[in-house]
């Protein structure tokens, strides 16, 4: 699950993970999609990961969406939209484990192909409509509702 090029501190009862990932719209006529993943939990999500050592969030974020999204585009940079900070735990560690999330977004062109990537547990990789895409988000709804007043296609 994590690699050794990871950007993670390890204390001896706190793990410090430091992630980043984004947002990619992109317009169709009249319409604005988002691309989000299915994750292994079944929750809806954006393409998000550790960052490596030496890469700097925007990089880690650009990086995320065209591996868990299988794209070949590579996307513009819209703007940084947040970084949220949240904890959680892992089975087997009886560690507190703390992330900070730094979120991008991203914009194509064209609705490029999309295919989940499998190997990191990603089930479905889609283009959703925006009002689509804020009811059915599983986290941070108001993070997603911030990156379409600031990129405002």
């Amino acid at each position: 699950m994590f690699s050794a090029d990871d950007q993670i501190k390890f204390d001896t009862n706190i793990v410090y993970h430091i992630s980043a990932g984004g947002y990619l719209f992109c317009k169709k006529e009249s319409q604005v999609f988002v691309a989000l993943i299915k994750d292994h939990d079944g929750k809806i999500v954006i393409p998000k990961g550790h960052l490596k050592k030496d890469e700097i969030p925007e990089e880690a974020a650009l990086r995320e969406i065209k591996e868990e999204l299988n794209i070949t585009e590579t996307p513009t940079l819209s703007s940084y939209i947040d970084k949220i900070e949240y904890s959680f735990s892992m089975p087997d560690d009886k560690r507190e484990h703390k992330k900070q999330l730094y979120i991008y977004a991203f914009t194509v062109p064209s609705m490029c192909k999309l295919a989940p990537q499998t190997v990191e547990g990603i089930t479905e990789a889609n283009w959703v409509e925006i009002t689509d895409a804020l009811n059915n988000v599983s986290f941070n709804r108001d993070v997603l509702e911030k990156a379409i007043q600031i990129v405002n296609l």
